[in-house]
């Protein structure tokens, strides 16, 4: 009789650690997370605007097949795609697939560098970056930043005008 009572126990244990590994927090996964700046902002018309771009995994399992995709404001013109680390194509977006293909919880890939030249009239554009992977992520929320934007201003001329007189001399003679 004290046999069946030790196994049911230990049943009881190995589910209850089953049923803690099911409901083991997000973070324990795969998440993905994007952050994007740009310089400078306010930008010039047909001025360069660097976009620089952060892919971290927040969780603590390695994400395959971490690629970034770029949508930009079809006023911006692609002048320099991609950095070191990473592989970009750019057409109506800019697609980059981190060279690693991998990156490690806890990790971040490196910064990715996008160039654009700002369009030729006075508005705001705006880039917006996703990034994927091929697990699920544990909080899809903070793969896309779409918060930077980029207002473009008028090019201010910076003249100085000096005016000077030459007073003509006289002699007493």
């Amino acid at each position: 009789t004290g046999t069946p009572r030790r196994s049911l126990r230990g049943l009881g244990a190995l589910l209850l650690w089953m049923l803690t590994l099911a409901a083991a927090p997000a973070y324990a996964q795969v998440d993905l997370r994007v952050l994007v700046n740009d310089a400078p902002d306010p930008v010039q018309t047909g001025a360069p605007v660097d976009y620089s771009i952060a892919v971290s995994n927040l969780g603590i399992t390695t994400a395959t097949q971490v690629d970034a995709t770029v949508f930009f404001s079809a006023a911006l013109t692609p002048v320099a795609q991609g950095t070191p680390g990473w592989t970009c194509v750019t057409t109506s977006v800019t697609s980059c697939t981190l060279d690693t293909g991998s990156l490690v919880g806890g990790a971040n890939a490196p910064t990715l560098s996008l160039r654009f030249t700002a369009p030729s009239t006075p508005q705001t554009v705006q880039v917006t970056v996703s990034a994927t992977a091929a697990e699920t992520d544990a909080n899809p929320a903070n793969n896309t930043n779409i918060q930077q934007t980029t207002q473009v201003q008028a090019a201010v001329a910076d003249l100085s005008l000096t005016a000077s007189a030459n007073a003509p001399t006289a002699s007493v003679g």
